[in-house]
């Protein structure tokens, strides 16, 4: 099964109620937080490698793919996200 036949987002997804998906998510998470520290360092040591934020930002992609699919393999739809009001 390829990432081909996932139906177009039209806003975030919240993941879900299945065990893959969620250690799919969690690890998009981390791989997220790695590339946010990463351009945070990019930012005062010019020396680093560029194309390591584009991987972790390419890693983080496909997380999220893997944890949709896994949610279609299961029979589980997207959950989309909206933003709450905050009081």
């Amino acid at each position: 099964m390829t990432l081909s036949h996932l139906s177009a987002l039209m806003s975030s997804e919240l993941k879900g109620r299945m065990s893959l998906s969620i250690v799919d998510a969690a690890a998009r998470t981390i791989a997220r937080r790695a590339e946010r520290r990463f351009w945070t360092l990019a930012k005062v040591a010019h020396d680093v490698p560029r194309p390591i934020g584009v991987l972790l930002n390419r890693m983080s992609d496909l997380f999220f793919s893997w944890a949709r699919r896994a949610n279609v393999r299961a029979g589980v739809a997207d959950v989309p996200w909206t933003r709450q009001k905050s009081n």
